[in-house]
Protein backbone atom coordinates (compact mmCIF):
# COMPACT_ATOMS: atom_id res chain seq x y z
CA UNK A 1 0.00 0.00 0.00
CA UNK A 2 1.40 3.16 -1.09
CA UNK A 3 2.71 5.49 1.59
CA UNK A 4 0.07 8.66 1.70
CA UNK A 5 1.93 12.05 2.61
CA UNK A 6 0.05 12.26 5.74
CA UNK A 7 1.83 9.37 6.39
CA UNK A 8 5.42 10.83 5.84
CA UNK A 9 4.53 14.24 8.02
CA UNK A 10 3.69 11.97 11.07
CA UNK A 11 6.29 9.76 11.09
CA UNK A 12 9.91 10.40 11.37
CA UNK A 13 11.46 8.37 8.30
CA UNK A 14 14.54 6.70 7.87
CA UNK A 15 15.55 7.33 4.19
CA UNK A 16 18.70 8.18 3.51
CA UNK A 17 18.08 11.18 1.53
CA UNK A 18 17.25 14.53 1.14
CA UNK A 19 13.86 14.98 3.08
CA UNK A 20 14.69 11.26 4.35
CA UNK A 21 11.73 10.43 1.18
CA UNK A 22 9.97 7.22 0.71
CA UNK A 23 10.34 5.12 -2.59
CA UNK A 24 6.97 6.77 -3.58
CA UNK A 25 8.58 10.31 -4.21
CA UNK A 26 12.33 10.16 -4.50
CA UNK A 27 12.56 7.81 -7.55
CA UNK A 28 14.95 8.53 -10.09
CA UNK A 29 12.83 9.43 -12.90
CA UNK A 30 9.50 10.49 -11.46
CA UNK A 31 11.30 12.78 -9.41
CA UNK A 32 11.06 16.63 -9.97
CA UNK A 33 14.08 17.24 -8.57
CA UNK A 34 17.57 15.61 -8.54
CA UNK A 35 19.63 16.33 -5.25
CA UNK A 36 23.46 16.13 -6.19
CA UNK A 37 25.49 16.19 -3.39
CA UNK A 38 29.13 17.42 -4.22
CA UNK A 39 31.76 17.12 -1.48
CA UNK A 40 34.18 18.86 -3.07
CA UNK A 41 36.85 21.05 -1.52
CA UNK A 42 39.89 21.75 -2.83
CA UNK A 43 41.29 25.62 -3.03
CA UNK A 44 39.97 26.36 0.86
CA UNK A 45 41.43 29.83 1.20
CA UNK A 46 40.29 30.34 4.99
CA UNK A 47 38.31 28.12 7.19
CA UNK A 48 37.93 24.53 5.68
CA UNK A 49 35.17 22.46 5.83
CA UNK A 50 32.87 22.90 2.96
CA UNK A 51 33.64 19.06 1.81
CA UNK A 52 31.71 17.97 4.96
CA UNK A 53 28.81 20.44 3.56
CA UNK A 54 26.59 18.34 1.70
CA UNK A 55 26.00 15.51 4.16
CA UNK A 56 25.52 17.75 6.75
CA UNK A 57 22.59 19.36 5.02
CA UNK A 58 21.39 16.19 4.30
CA UNK A 59 20.93 15.08 7.76
CA UNK A 60 19.87 18.34 8.40
CA UNK A 61 16.78 18.30 6.11
CA UNK A 62 15.01 15.55 7.65
CA UNK A 63 14.55 17.60 10.38
CA UNK A 64 12.98 20.00 8.12
CA UNK A 65 8.93 20.11 8.21
CA UNK A 66 7.46 18.43 5.01
CA UNK A 67 4.68 21.01 4.85
CA UNK A 68 6.21 24.90 4.38
CA UNK A 69 3.77 26.97 6.02
CA UNK A 70 4.54 29.76 4.50
CA UNK A 71 4.20 28.83 1.23
CA UNK A 72 1.00 26.24 2.33
CA UNK A 73 2.94 23.35 0.10
CA UNK A 74 4.17 20.23 0.37
CA UNK A 75 6.94 20.20 -2.05
CA UNK A 76 7.73 16.64 -1.83
CA UNK A 77 5.05 15.45 -3.67
CA UNK A 78 6.74 16.65 -6.84
CA UNK A 79 9.09 14.13 -6.16
CA UNK A 80 13.31 14.88 -4.75
CA UNK A 81 15.53 12.30 -6.03
CA UNK A 82 19.38 12.28 -4.64
CA UNK A 83 21.90 11.08 -6.48
CA UNK A 84 24.70 9.44 -5.21
CA UNK A 85 27.26 9.80 -8.86
CA UNK A 86 29.14 13.07 -7.61
CA UNK A 87 28.75 12.05 -3.76
CA UNK A 88 32.67 11.02 -3.47
CA UNK A 89 35.86 13.30 -2.16
CA UNK A 90 37.84 13.98 -5.30
CA UNK A 91 41.09 16.84 -5.22
CA UNK A 92 40.92 16.79 -8.73
CA UNK A 93 38.53 19.72 -9.81
CA UNK A 94 38.82 18.34 -13.62
CA UNK A 95 37.64 14.52 -12.25
CA UNK A 96 34.52 16.81 -10.44
CA UNK A 97 33.73 18.51 -13.37
CA UNK A 98 33.02 15.66 -15.52
CA UNK A 99 30.87 14.06 -13.34
CA UNK A 100 28.48 17.67 -12.04
CA UNK A 101 28.54 18.37 -15.49
CA UNK A 102 27.43 14.76 -17.05
CA UNK A 103 24.97 14.02 -14.10
CA UNK A 104 23.13 17.73 -14.86
CA UNK A 105 23.11 17.61 -18.24
CA UNK A 106 21.35 13.82 -17.20
CA UNK A 107 18.88 15.88 -15.36
CA UNK A 108 18.00 18.94 -17.29
CA UNK A 109 17.49 16.08 -20.32
CA UNK A 110 15.08 14.40 -18.44
CA UNK A 111 12.98 17.74 -17.85
CA UNK A 112 14.17 18.01 -14.10
CA UNK A 113 15.80 20.48 -11.84
CA UNK A 114 19.39 19.87 -11.28
CA UNK A 115 20.25 20.41 -7.53
CA UNK A 116 23.89 20.88 -6.41
CA UNK A 117 25.04 20.76 -2.44
CA UNK A 118 28.56 21.63 -2.38
CA UNK A 119 31.00 21.45 -1.71
CA UNK A 120 33.41 24.96 -2.79
CA UNK A 121 31.77 27.14 -5.72
CA UNK A 122 33.88 25.58 -7.99
CA UNK A 123 30.89 22.65 -8.20
CA UNK A 124 28.70 25.56 -9.93
CA UNK A 125 30.85 26.00 -12.82
CA UNK A 126 30.30 22.11 -14.34
CA UNK A 127 26.32 22.78 -13.33
CA UNK A 128 26.16 25.88 -15.53
CA UNK A 129 28.09 24.54 -18.27
CA UNK A 130 25.82 21.91 -18.87
CA UNK A 131 22.51 24.33 -18.47
CA UNK A 132 23.85 26.86 -20.97
CA UNK A 133 24.15 23.94 -23.66
CA UNK A 134 21.18 24.16 -23.00
CA UNK A 135 19.82 27.35 -22.36
CA UNK A 136 21.86 29.48 -24.82
CA UNK A 137 20.33 32.58 -23.25
CA UNK A 138 20.89 31.45 -19.97
CA UNK A 139 21.95 33.79 -16.94
CA UNK A 140 23.01 33.14 -13.54
CA UNK A 141 21.88 34.91 -10.48
CA UNK A 142 24.61 34.71 -7.99
CA UNK A 143 24.22 35.56 -4.50
CA UNK A 144 27.33 35.79 -2.86
CA UNK A 145 29.73 37.93 -0.27
CA UNK A 146 32.45 37.68 -2.81
CA UNK A 147 32.42 38.51 -6.56
CA UNK A 148 34.75 35.06 -7.10
CA UNK A 149 35.98 37.11 -10.40
CA UNK A 150 39.53 36.86 -10.28
CA UNK A 151 41.44 35.08 -12.56
CA UNK A 152 43.69 32.99 -10.93
CA UNK A 153 43.98 32.43 -7.01
CA UNK A 154 46.67 31.09 -5.00
CA UNK A 155 48.32 30.01 -7.93
CA UNK A 156 44.98 28.00 -10.09
CA UNK A 157 42.41 29.27 -12.04
CA UNK A 158 40.13 26.44 -10.78
CA UNK A 159 39.79 28.13 -7.02
CA UNK A 160 36.59 29.35 -5.45
CA UNK A 161 37.48 32.10 -5.83
CA UNK A 162 37.43 32.29 -9.74
CA UNK A 163 34.22 30.17 -10.57
CA UNK A 164 32.16 33.35 -11.61
CA UNK A 165 35.25 33.86 -13.98
CA UNK A 166 35.27 30.35 -15.11
CA UNK A 167 31.73 30.57 -16.21
CA UNK A 168 32.41 33.51 -18.08
CA UNK A 169 35.14 31.86 -20.10
CA UNK A 170 32.31 28.68 -20.72
CA UNK A 171 31.29 30.19 -24.56
CA UNK A 172 31.61 33.02 -26.71
CA UNK A 173 28.64 34.35 -25.62
CA UNK A 174 28.31 33.87 -21.78
CA UNK A 175 25.83 34.12 -19.89
CA UNK A 176 24.58 36.98 -17.88
CA UNK A 177 26.05 36.62 -14.50
CA UNK A 178 23.81 38.72 -11.73
CA UNK A 179 25.81 39.48 -8.46
CA UNK A 180 23.85 40.48 -5.72
CA UNK A 181 24.78 40.22 -1.60
CA UNK A 182 28.49 41.56 -2.21
CA UNK A 183 31.03 43.06 0.15
CA UNK A 184 34.26 42.05 -0.53
CA UNK A 185 36.27 42.00 -4.06
CA UNK A 186 39.66 43.09 -5.39
CA UNK A 187 40.59 45.92 -7.75
CA UNK A 188 40.80 43.06 -10.31
CA UNK A 189 37.06 41.83 -10.01
CA UNK A 190 35.78 45.41 -9.21
CA UNK A 191 37.31 46.64 -12.35
CA UNK A 192 36.22 43.99 -14.47
CA UNK A 193 32.57 43.80 -12.89
CA UNK A 194 32.17 47.69 -14.12
CA UNK A 195 33.69 47.20 -18.08
CA UNK A 196 32.23 44.13 -18.42
CA UNK A 197 28.93 43.48 -20.37
CA UNK A 198 28.23 40.30 -18.89
CA UNK A 199 28.29 41.26 -15.39
CA UNK A 200 25.81 43.50 -12.88
CA UNK A 201 26.67 43.49 -9.84
CA UNK A 202 24.73 44.77 -6.53
CA UNK A 203 26.25 45.22 -3.01
CA UNK A 204 24.31 44.15 0.08
CA UNK A 205 24.00 47.75 1.41
CA UNK A 206 22.13 48.05 -1.39
CA UNK A 207 20.08 45.65 -0.99
CA UNK A 208 19.18 45.72 2.21
CA UNK A 209 18.53 49.93 2.06
CA UNK A 210 15.99 49.58 -0.70
CA UNK A 211 18.73 51.21 -3.27
CA UNK A 212 18.92 47.85 -4.98
CA UNK A 213 15.79 45.98 -4.63
CA UNK A 214 14.40 42.74 -6.04
CA UNK A 215 12.71 43.84 -8.79
CA UNK A 216 15.71 45.93 -10.40
CA UNK A 217 18.25 42.59 -9.71
CA UNK A 218 14.75 40.91 -11.62
CA UNK A 219 15.30 43.18 -14.40
CA UNK A 220 18.80 42.14 -15.02
CA UNK A 221 18.29 39.02 -15.66
CA UNK A 222 17.13 36.91 -19.07
CA UNK A 223 14.03 34.63 -19.06
CA UNK A 224 16.13 31.03 -17.82
CA UNK A 225 17.60 31.32 -14.85
CA UNK A 226 20.49 29.42 -13.07
CA UNK A 227 20.50 30.52 -9.50
CA UNK A 228 23.62 29.75 -7.48
CA UNK A 229 24.21 30.62 -3.53
CA UNK A 230 27.19 30.96 -1.90
CA UNK A 231 25.44 30.80 2.35
CA UNK A 232 28.28 33.65 2.80
CA UNK A 233 25.74 35.76 1.50
CA UNK A 234 23.92 35.62 4.16
CA UNK A 235 24.55 37.82 7.17
CA UNK A 236 26.51 35.48 9.88
CA UNK A 237 24.52 36.26 12.66
CA UNK A 238 22.40 34.18 10.59
CA UNK A 239 24.58 31.81 8.55
CA UNK A 240 27.72 31.06 10.56
CA UNK A 241 28.79 28.07 9.15
CA UNK A 242 30.94 29.27 6.13
CA UNK A 243 33.87 29.27 5.21
CA UNK A 244 34.67 33.33 4.34
CA UNK A 245 31.93 35.05 6.29
CA UNK A 246 32.01 38.66 6.21
CA UNK A 247 29.73 40.71 7.91
CA UNK A 248 26.89 42.98 6.47
CA UNK A 249 25.18 40.41 4.61
CA UNK A 250 21.91 39.41 3.82
CA UNK A 251 18.88 38.39 5.34
CA UNK A 252 16.62 34.88 5.27
CA UNK A 253 13.58 36.72 4.67
CA UNK A 254 14.95 39.54 1.78
CA UNK A 255 16.45 36.56 -0.09
CA UNK A 256 12.88 34.88 0.05
CA UNK A 257 11.54 37.35 -1.26
CA UNK A 258 13.81 37.73 -3.51
CA UNK A 259 14.02 34.09 -5.08
CA UNK A 260 10.38 34.04 -4.81
CA UNK A 261 10.14 37.08 -7.67
CA UNK A 262 12.60 35.22 -9.47
CA UNK A 263 10.55 32.01 -9.05
CA UNK A 264 7.62 33.71 -10.82
CA UNK A 265 8.41 36.04 -13.18
CA UNK A 266 11.63 33.63 -14.86
CA UNK A 267 12.30 29.69 -15.49
CA UNK A 268 15.01 28.49 -12.25
CA UNK A 269 16.40 25.55 -14.65
CA UNK A 270 18.30 24.63 -11.74
CA UNK A 271 20.40 25.58 -8.18
CA UNK A 272 23.18 25.32 -6.22
CA UNK A 273 23.69 25.63 -2.24
CA UNK A 274 27.46 25.86 -1.72
CA UNK A 275 30.22 26.70 0.95
CA UNK A 276 28.81 25.57 4.12
CA UNK A 277 31.43 24.46 6.38
CA UNK A 278 29.38 22.96 9.58
CA UNK A 279 30.52 24.09 12.83
CA UNK A 280 31.35 21.41 15.55
CA UNK A 281 28.82 21.24 18.11
CA UNK A 282 26.55 24.23 16.20
CA UNK A 283 23.48 22.57 13.98
CA UNK A 284 21.82 25.96 13.03
CA UNK A 285 23.90 26.57 9.72
CA UNK A 286 23.19 22.72 7.79
CA UNK A 287 19.26 23.18 9.01
CA UNK A 288 19.42 27.60 7.73
CA UNK A 289 20.79 25.51 4.20
CA UNK A 290 18.60 22.52 4.15
CA UNK A 291 15.88 24.56 4.82
CA UNK A 292 16.17 27.48 2.16
CA UNK A 293 17.28 23.86 0.01
CA UNK A 294 13.56 23.18 0.65
CA UNK A 295 12.20 26.54 0.40
CA UNK A 296 13.46 27.01 -3.08
CA UNK A 297 11.87 24.13 -3.81
CA UNK A 298 8.40 24.94 -3.04
CA UNK A 299 8.93 28.20 -4.43
CA UNK A 300 9.26 26.40 -8.00
CA UNK A 301 6.75 24.34 -7.50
Amino acid sequence: MDITPNDIENNLQEYDNFMSLPPQYSGARASRFVVLPVPFEATTSYRSGAADGPKALLEASWQVELFDAELGKRAFEAGIHTSRKADRRVRRADAMYKTVRRETAAALDHGQIPVVLGGEHTVTVPAVHAALERYPELSVLQLDAHADLRDSFEGTPWSHACAMRRILALADRPPRIVQTGLRSMCTEEWNLSRRSRSVTSFLAKDNMSGKAPAHKILSALSRDVYVTIDLDAFDPSEMPGVGTPEPGGLTWAWVNDLLGLVAAKRNIVGFDIVELCPIEGQNISEFFAAKLTYRIMGLMV
